[in-house]
């Protein structure tokens, strides 16, 4: 009868049965075309990078993807947040998501970023980070998740998953059916210490950023950090003294204007692939006052100085070294940016003193291009 030639389908056209005699009946479902398996990463998962600092272009999770039968676009990433105590998305930003190239699972010049930019959002203990930017999984590749992000509490909790309903993908086919499992990732701030998601530390130490320092004149300042992403100028001109001062990498020396003169900072050497999309520019400035007033305006060129985006303007400054930026992963200046215009020959920084009867200080400056692959295909983008 029906029952009986239904449970004698065979059981590579299910991709669910319960069969467990002759008589049981099964629903058949088409399978998808393909699979994707998600596992730990070769280094194992983030350490916990909870201190008292904040933090830079850190690693908060670490995963492995294989695609079992061919290529696979992911169309979305969801990493769970499974417990959150103390922590809110406004203490992050910059989260990005990196394949790990030379599988040591810290953040380095030799990872790439794709997948776009992470959304964070938390409701009470829980949440989701989500990139809903396509990439390509052609190969068996380690990820990782990066973010800055302010000094937690203590007492704060961040613990990380990333299950198989997290990864929507697809091939040339259809849908792609996601298996395996990986160790969650902790963060933790506590006076007595707290776990990570694993014992030892991974890889060499990430780039510090923001720590607090003695050096210079304004004693107590923050650091700009060596991210490998944001890029130093090499030359300069106009009218602000000693100008190269903001990026001679020596804490406490300053370019100043001590009036509302200009000066333009270029030769950042960056490296954008030709077909990458741009999709923001962020500025990075290390700051001060002789006194705690006065400002600094920013603009940007494409054209070696003929034509300038609209001014950002800095905070008031404190007479202490402040780490301020200025626009972002999705913040183009009001520009629509190609990959040429990124060369040394155009691309220019002009900064314009706002001194209120004082000098205003730049200690360093740095610039992160953000550019992703376009479409569906092999991933790709960053900040270089």
């Amino acid at each position: 009868d029906r029952a009986v030639s239904q449970a004698w389908i065979s059981a590579e056209h299910l991709n669910q049965s319960t069969t467990t005699d002759f008589y049981t009946t099964t629903q058949y479902v088409s399978p998808a075309s393909g699979s994707t398996t998600i596992s730990a990463h070769d280094s194992s998962q983030s350490d916990n990078a909870f201190s008292f600092q904040n933090k830079t272009a850190e690693p908060l999770f670490a995963f492995k993807l294989t695609p079992e039968s061919g290529n696979a676009t992911i169309t979305e990433l969801v990493i769970n947040i499974s417990k959150s105590e103390d922590v809110a998305s406004s203490d992050f930003s910059n989260i990005t998501l990196y394949r790990d190239h030379d599988n040591d699972g810290a953040y380095d010049a030799t990872d790439e970023q794709i997948g776009g930019a992470g959304v964070m959002t938390i409701s009470g203990e829980t949440g989701d980070i989500t990139f809903t930017t396509d990439f390509l999984s052609t190969t068996t590749e380690n990820y990782l998740v990066i973010a800055d992000w302010n000094a937690p509490v203590n007492g704060s909790v961040l613990r990380l998953d990333l299950f198989t309903d997290g990864i929507t993908a697809i091939d040339a086919d259809g849908a792609v059916a996601v298996y395996g499992s990986l160790r969650h990732a902790q963060h933790t701030r506590s006076n007595k210490g707290g776990g990570g998601g694993s014992a030892a530390q991974v890889g060499g130490a990430p780039p510090d950023g923001r720590e607090v320092v003695t050096g210079g004149t304004n004693e107590g300042g923050e650091l700009i950090g060596d991210d490998v992403d944001f890029k130093w100028p090499t030359a300069q001109s106009g009218s602000w003294t000693t100008g190269a001062n903001a990026y001679d990498q020596v804490d406490g020396t300053y370019a100043t204007a001590a009036t509302a003169v200009t000066n333009n900072f270029t030769d950042h050497s960056f490296v954008v692939p030709g077909s990458n999309t741009i999709e923001g520019v962020e500025v990075k400035l290390e700051i001060s006052g002789t006194t705690a007033a006065g400002d600094i305006d920013v603009e940007l060129s494409w054209d070696g100085g003929t034509t300038w985006t609209t001014a950002k303007t800095t905070p008031t400054l404190t007479t202490t070294d402040t780490v301020v930026s200025l626009g972002g992963p999705a913040d183009t200046w009001g520009h629509a940016w190609t990959v040429s215009e990124f060369s040394n020959a155009n691309f220019a920084v002009r900064l314009t003193g706002g001194p209120s009867s004082n000098t205003v200080q730049v200690d360093a400056m740095q610039v992160k291009v953000y550019h992703q692959a376009g479409g569906g295909g092999a991933g790709g983008g960053g900040g270089i």
